[in-house]
């Protein structure tokens, strides 16, 4: 034990970065905001859909005349502007004595209060991206994909009205298994056709290392040795339905993926528990509304984190501003937009699984 001398006339050596101790990795929040992400355009967002096939196409024999009717077999899906804000508040009085401190300054406390800001936006949106779009939280993977419990609507359309409008769900209370996820998979897609098939599958870390179990004979044969080699990986700019090796991501944040039917299924920190989606990106994104007031800026922090990043993204930034009875200055990064599901029954998930 030292002594209150040594202690008080010793300096203590601090870390120049801030180690993460919060927020957990969120790949889907890194997709969405990465591979996914499309302009706003308009005032509301619509997606035109077919909702029942033209029925009067026929043989013929002859002079037989044809079925010329027509029908209004079109509608659209309707999304509205949600926004979000993270405040950055910088006290002036906190900021002139570490700007004052010279060689003494370990961090600088703008920089620290900007990285804070930053964790928080997206740990708490890697959460809402999970959701159910309460109030004015943007729609989440609970409510884009889904048979009706969560939402009886989506995208100003009832569910129930139309068998494309529903998710497949698979909520029987049983150990997740291969079989499920394949018979999941094939209820999503139209066979055959890679852009009708899932692209990506996310789950949690506990259901990922029953699946990676149940696949271990596979790993070994396709990776190798996983101690040697690593795991393929997927980031948020990885293109749709692929998974690389590590050293094609350059440098970039990746996350470990196994494969199943030949695309990567990822295990995130931010997936409820019991739960695995099959999701079709090509049928998914967040439209983004761009402020050209605002500064566009990227998710990368420079705090030490395991969470990825992103090189691209719809976040932007207020600059900082002096309070007018306040000795300090706020500033926010602001996103603006919604997350779109256009094909509901191009996705699917399993629930209260384990």
């Amino acid at each position: 034990m030292l002594s209150e001398t040594v202690t008080t006339i010793t300096q203590n050596d601090v870390l120049p970065t801030i180690v993460n101790q919060v927020s957990n990795s969120t790949v889907w929040l890194a997709r969405l905001f990465g591979e996914l992400v499309t302009d706003w355009q308009g005032a509301n967002y619509r997606v035109p859909v077919r909702v029942a096939k033209k029925t009067n196409g026929s043989s013929f024999t002859g002079m037989t005349p044809w079925d010329t009717s027509t029908g209004n077999n079109v509608r659209y899906l309707e999304f509205t502007v949600q926004a979000y804000a993270e405040p950055v508040v910088i006290p002036g009085i906190q900021r002139a004595i570490n700007a004052q401190a010279g060689d003494n300054q370990v961090l600088s406390y703008v920089s620290e209060k900007m990285d804070e800001a930053r964790e928080a936006m997206r740990d708490n949106l890697g959460n809402m991206f999970y959701g159910v779009g309460v109030g004015d939280d943007f729609d989440g993977l609970e409510v884009a994909v889904d048979a009706g419990a969560n939402a009886t609507s989506y995208g100003g359309i009832t569910r129930s009205s139309y068998a494309w409008m529903v998710s497949t769900e698979d909520t029987t209370s049983t150990a997740i298994t291969l079989a499920l996820a394949f018979a999941n998979f094939d209820n999503v897609s139209a066979a055959g056709d890679e852009e009708e098939a899932p692209t990506i599958g996310l789950t949690t870390k506990t259901l990922f290392r029953t699946l990676e179990t149940a696949m271990n004979s596979q790993i070994q044969a396709h990776y190798v040795s996983t101690a040697i080699s690593g795991y393929n990986k997927v980031s948020g700019r990885t293109p749709k339905g692929e998974l690389v090796p590590v050293a094609e991501l350059k440098g970039a944040a990746g996350f470990n993926a196994i494969s199943l039917r030949g695309r990567p299924v990822v295990p995130d920190d931010k997936a409820p528990s019991g739960k695995f989606y099959w999701l079709n990106e090509n049928k998914l994104e967040f439209r983004s509304l761009k402020d050209d007031t605002l500064r566009q800026v990227s998710m990368q922090t420079e705090v030490d984190d395991i969470s990825g990043e992103f090189t691209s993204s719809p976040i932007q930034f207020r600059d900082m501003m002096k309070s007018i009875n306040q000795h300090g200055e706020i500033g926010a990064f602001l996103i603006f937009g919604q997350f779109v599901n256009k094909a509901p029954r191009r996705q699917g998930k399993l629930t209260n699984k384990s």
